[in-house]
């Protein structure tokens, strides 16, 4: 990965944590490798990411979500997937990096902020 490129990604990441709130929190994804969304012991710090807050999903994992979750920012690193189910719903309310599949068989609603899809098979990118 570029200089250019980790900046920009870095740059992106600061600005959620700059518009978020301030009883906002960032969790990371320590589940295992295939989980529910909604099971705060998914998560670190241990509780179900929500309104204002922002998650990262990272690591060889695919993560699903069958009910409605809003959430502030989120990012799907490379090797990793995020699925919305039959009935699930997802409220990006603040944007959302995605560098692996981001997978809708329900639905995904742009809110607010910019979303990122990055795909490039000669990088391993797979975002889709």
């Amino acid at each position: 990965m570029n200089k250019n490129f980790r900046i920009l990604v870095l740059s992106l990441l600061a600005g959620f944590a700059a518009n978020a709130k301030l009883d906002a929190e960032s969790y990371q994804w320590t589940g295992p490798a295939s989980g529910n969304w909604n099971d705060a012991n998914n998560w670190t710090p241990s509780q179900v990411p929500g309104t204002g807050d922002t998650a990262s999903i990272s690591g060889n994992v695919a993560v699903d979500i069958a009910s409605t979750v809003s959430i502030n920012g989120l990012s799907v690193a490379n090797g990793s997937s995020l699925t919305v189910s039959t009935g699930g719903v997802l409220n990006i309310l603040d944007g959302a990096v995605v560098f692996g599949p981001l997978v809708n068989a329900g639905t995904v609603n742009w809110l607010g902020g910019e979303i990122m899809i990055f795909y490039s098979p000669s990088n391993g990118w797979s975002g889709t």
